[in-house]
């Protein structure tokens, strides 16, 4: 992530540039969110199935994996629908327009605007994919 301070008396005329990249920013956050939410919902599962293997040695292990499978169940329902949102905004992110002068050619290529939307795109279709 890089930052960027524009001033000056025309520093209002690259708002169309920023909105965008801050947008885009914005949305990789969510992602990495989701994908540590993810991570989270796998050892839930990996801490049921450790109690699955040990169900002679305590017998509330039983009440404890339905508790963990459940709770795994409404997560990834969850996550499911946040995805969904995230690839439908990723698609519809707005871009900046095509610059006509020599400070908005620079921060147009300095942004990459387009490139962190294919990247926030490639991040929600791995993630639908777990």
């Amino acid at each position: 992530t890089i930052g960027v301070l524009l001033v000056g008396a025309r520093a209002h005329q690259y708002d169309a540039f920023l909105v965008p990249y801050a947008n885009l920013q914005a949305m990789m956050v969510s992602a990495d969110t989701v994908f540590a939410r993810f991570n989270h919902i796998f050892e839930m599962l990996d801490a049921a199935m450790d109690l699955v293997q040990h169900t002679d040695t305590t017998p509330f292990n039983v009440e404890q994996v339905q508790y963990l499978m459940s709770r795994s169940a409404q997560e990834i329902n969850l996550l499911a629908l946040v995805i969904s949102h995230l690839m439908e905004a990723a698609d519809r992110a707005l871009m900046p327009p095509e610059p006509h002068d020599d400070v908005g050619i620079a921060l147009f290529a300095a942004l990459r605007c387009r490139q962190w939307q294919a990247s926030v795109v490639a991040r929600a279709v791995s993630l639908r994919a777990l």
